[in-house]
């Protein structure tokens, strides 16, 4: 919003095809115009990334009237990592802002954020949850003649110096953004687990991240029936997304949880035109040869999306051998398993014989 009211004469605001919905919609709300950066396609080298030179092209296109770039620095759907750098040098050469969501990479790489070797996006955001603080709130992190530049989001106590009837004055930032009384008990608590985890070691965290996102890629890869999502050469952290063929993606995931304890997210992550422009060419070849006419969006719907296996701060070596070792067996014993299952007509999987209750965990 206060973009949009700073340079009302630049009415474009570019996103990535890569986004969660919460770095794409605000941003179609509050610009008159939104337009998206392609994903590189398959079979193409960096399948999966963003499209550098289709922005480039986008920003020379359009100079002059693109406000400013939003795009993660890490995809909460493959975990490949974007060139934040390079996106930094291409915007600011149109004179665009850029607003990265780290979200997904505050846990894993937030030395990036201070780090003082690259260009600078003019904005950070992630979110207090995404680094293990539960009812934190979420942070921004901005060049200080930018924010003193924005328009006032809000105003009331907390954000100025001194009221009158006729007149007010603003506190400095960041105080006159903080108007009325902020989640002090989720900003200390946010505070001590920053601390925490700087006192662990970004770097060492970072390296942990990559190291085990790469120990997990590789032995996936190892299984035939398996396919995973974005360039494998691409360096990743944080998260992995794949499909086993013959298996719908909420099958697979809730098999993991029944028999084998393991937690997985599936379908498409907040994140729908990034998973189905990965999966387009799956969805195009789907035969719907056999299925009648009233079943077939049903069909369709259980095969748009994803399994994601998410690997972090605690994330060990023997987690993932674990992990292969459970996917090995349910592609060897899949008919058994996908017998015990009924297919509801939302598309989701029931067991037919485990079926808790949640009511029984909480008493009348």
């Amino acid at each position: 919003r206060g973009l949009a009211a700073l340079r009302p004469e630049r009415p474009i605001a570019l996103v990535s095809g890569m986004e969660h919905h919460a770095n794409d919609l605000p941003h179609r709300l509050n610009s008159q115009q939104t337009l998206f950066i392609p994903v590189i396609e398959a079979p193409n080298s960096h399948y999966g990334s963003l499209d550098l030179k289709r922005l480039e092209a986008l920003l020379e296109k359009h100079q002059n009237a693109i406000n400013y770039l939003a795009i993660n620095s890490t995809s909460n759907v493959t975990g490949i990592t974007t060139p934040i750098s390079k996106v930094c040098a291409l915007a600011h050469k149109y004179d665009a802002y850029v607003i990265v969501d780290a979200a997904q990479s505050a846990a894993h790489n937030g030395a990036e954020i201070a780090s003082k070797s690259v260009q600078q996006p003019d904005f950070w955001v992630f979110s207090g949850h995404k680094v293990y603080t539960p009812a934190a709130p979420g942070v921004l992190i901005a060049k200080k003649e930018l924010m003193n530049a924005l328009p006032l989001a809000d105003i009331g106590g907390g954000a100025v110096k001194s009221v009158s009837t006729s007149d007010y004055e603003l506190l400095e930032n960041p105080y006159r953004e903080q108007a009325g009384t902020p989640n002090i008990v989720g900003v200390i608590a946010l505070a001590n687990t920053l601390k925490l985890l700087n006192n662990i070691g970004f770097s060492a965290i970072s390296k942990h991240a990559k190291n085990i996102a790469k120990y997990a890629l590789d032995q996936l890869l190892e299984i035939d029936q398996i396919s995973v999502y974005g360039d494998t050469h691409l360096e990743r952290t944080g998260a992995i997304s794949f499909n086993i063929k013959g298996i719908d993606h909420g099958l697979l995931a809730v098999i993991l949880s029944d028999y084998f304890g393991v937690a997985v997210r599936n379908s498409c992550f907040c994140a729908h035109p990034y998973v189905r422009s990965l999966l387009k060419r799956e969805l195009w070849n789907l035969d719907l040869d056999g299925i009648p006419d009233d079943q077939q969006e049903n069909y369709i719907n259980r095969k748009r999306g994803m399994v994601r296996a998410s690997f972090s701060l605690y994330t060990s070596l023997e987690d993932i051998d674990y992990f292969i070792k459970s996917l090995k067996e349910i592609v060897i014993n899949y008919k058994s398993l996908r017998n015990n299952y009924n297919v509801l007509p939302d598309g989701d999987y029931e067991h037919k014989t485990f079926k808790p209750d949640w009511r029984e965990f909480y008493n009348p």
